[in-house]
């Protein structure tokens, strides 16, 4: 990221907001993949014999 006293471009912003975006979509998407496998991971009963 850029410091306090530096100014970015409205290009480097642009950038920065779309990659910020994209990180967003794969958290979610991986966040849905974790409820998923939490949801199938309490399904049924186990018992050792």
């Amino acid at each position: 990221m850029w410091d306090s006293t530096e100014k970015a471009s409205s290009d480097e912003l642009q950038r920065y907001i779309e990659k910020l975006e994209n990180e967003n979509k794969e958290l979610q998407k991986y966040k849905t993949l974790f409820k998923e496998a939490e949801y199938l991971s309490s399904v049924g009963s186990w018992e050792w014999d």
